[in-house]
Parts: C-alpha cells; structure tokens; sequence
C-alpha cells in the first residue's frame, strides 16, 4: 500500500492559491470598473449669412404745378343794324329781336395746376346798362328795365343776366367755342338817345360743372 503524504496549506500557498484563480491576492479589493466614457458634444457653428442677389434703386421725380389762367377773351362787342340804323323811332315801332352782336365771345384756357381733381368751368354773365359818353341816366335806367342780351343754349336762348357757362374742361390748353350775343328790345320801348354800354363778367372758377 503506498500513502501519500498531504503537507498542510499554509496561509501563504492559500494566497497564492487565490491570486491564481482571480489574478488578484486574496482580501485584495477589487479593481475599480472603469465607467463608461460620456458621450461626444459637438458645438453648431451657425453657416455665413448668404451673399446679397437682390438690391432696391429709388427713382424720384418732381413736378412744379401750373397755373388756372384765362386769355383771349373778346374785348368788345357793339350793336348795329347793318339797314336800318337803330333809332328811338324804330325802337318804339318795332322793337329789336335778336340783333346779333358785330362778333362773338371767345377766351382760351390754360390749365396747368397738375391737381387730382383739375376742373374747371367758364361763366359770362351780365352787368346792368349804364350811360357812355352821349347817354342818359334815364336812358339806363330804359335799358334796365326793357333790353336782353342772350346768348343761344340749346334750343332757345338764354338771358346773360342770369349767368351762363360757356365751357368746362381739365388739364391742357382750351378754345372756348365762339358765342352769338344778341340785343332784344320790345316795341314801343321809349329808348333814349345816346350811347349806353353793359359789362359782361367771365368767371373761369376751379370745380366741375355745376348739375343740371
């Protein structure tokens, strides 16, 4: 029989003993377990503002206004009969119907203001008789109360001491139409002698037409 003789471990074999089957000395603490790496960050850097491809240019103009302006107008108009000379007689035998004046009325007018509403219109109208050199103040005051002057407005005349428009109209350069006055005097009207005149007054005011 053979026996084999078992030498008792000593504390020093148990520790080699140990540090073979874990790689570490036994009552050795354990190596700490490395942690986990965090994980990358990245920064955005924000991207260049893009180059400019389109731009703005202002353009600019002024104009300078005008002006409302009325011209040419007929400085003067007389009365004659080319036959029959008018005479007191003749007057108060007959009367005067519808003598046409020796030449009408005409004006121009230039309008230049430039504004959003460029109107205008253009009235004549009447003033009362008065005496001229050879006249009378009787003799006015005949005519006041008796003479018409008229001009034709559609289809029949009308009296200018009532006022009358005679042209309206906007921007630009404008020839007034010509226009017929004419002298109605009643029969058996006691006219004085002598000469007498009347003012006609041209209004050209800024607006439209006033209605019908």
């Amino acid at each position: 029989m053979t026996h084999k003789l078992i030498a008792p471990l000593t504390t020093a074999a148990l520790i080699a003993a140990a540090t073979l089957a874990t790689g570490r000395p036994t009552g050795a603490a354990a190596a700490p377990i490395a942690a986990t790496p965090a994980a990358w960050t990245t920064t955005a850097t924000p991207d260049a503002a893009p180059a400019a491809t389109a731009d703005t240019t202002a353009a600019a103009v002024q104009f300078t206004a005008g002006d409302l302006t009325l011209t040419d107008v007929t400085p003067r108009l007389g009365f004659a009969a080319a036959t029959d000379p008018l005479s007191v007689a003749g007057v108060w035998q007959k009367g005067i119907t519808h003598l046409a004046a020796d030449r009408d009325l005409t004006a121009k007018v230039t309008d230049f203001q430039g504004l959003d509403t460029d109107r205008w219109t253009l009235n004549v109208t009447a003033g009362g008789w008065q005496q001229a050199d050879s006249g009378t103040a009787a003799g006015a005051a005949v005519l006041n109360a008796n003479a018409h002057l008229s001009v034709a407005l559609g289809d029949g005349l009308v009296d200018l001491q009532d006022g009358v428009q005679l042209g309206g109209g906007a921007t630009g350069v404008t020839a007034i139409a010509a226009t017929t006055v004419y002298l109605d005097v009643p029969a058996g009207t006691a006219v004085k002698a002598g000469s007498y005149t009347n003012v006609l007054d041209w209004t050209l005011a800024a607006g439209p037409a006033n209605p019908a």
